[in-house]
C-alpha cells in the first residue's frame, strides 16, 4: 500500500484529537476499543507489529524509539524500512485507559 493512501485510510477513523496531519508525521487520538480497527489498516502497511503491546522491548526497540522518547512493555512499535526511508507507528496508551495515541512517522 502506498504510504499517502495508507494515511488516508487512518484519517477516516473518528478520532478524539488530531494532533498532526502532516505526511512526516501523523498523529491521533482514539478511544482504546477503536484501537481494534486501527491495527489492521496498520498491518496494511506495516505487516506485524515489531514491539506488540504486552513484551518487554529488545535493545532494538529501545534504538529504533529513543528519538520519540522510548517505548514501554505497555506500547506497540510498528516498523519497516523502504529503500532510504523508515516508517515508525507508535502506539501509546493513556493511563485513563479510555484513549490512545497512534503516531506514524516517515522519516529518512
Amino acid at each position: 500500500m502506498r504510504y499517502d493512501l495508507f494515511l488516508e485510510e487512518l484519517k477516516k477513523f473518528p478520532s478524539l484529537e488530531l494532533r498532526s496531519d502532516e505526511p512526516a508525521c501523523f498523529e491521533f487520538v482514539v478511544k482504546t476499543i477503536d484501537l481494534a480497527k486501527v491495527n489492521p489498516v496498520l498491518e496494511t502497511f506495516f505487516g506485524k507489529a515489531m514491539k506488540p503491546a504486552g513484551t518487554k522491548p529488545s535493545s532494538e526497540d529501545k534504538k529504533k524509539t529513543e528519538a520519540f522518547g522510548g517505548i514501554r512493555e505497555d506500547q506497540t512499535l510498528y516498523y519497516l524500512e523502504s529503500e532510504e526511508l523508515y516508517y515508525y507507528s507508535l502506539i501509546w496508551p493513556w493511563a485513563n485507559g479510555q484513549s490512545v495515541t497512534v503516531k506514524v512517522i516517515r522519516a529518512s
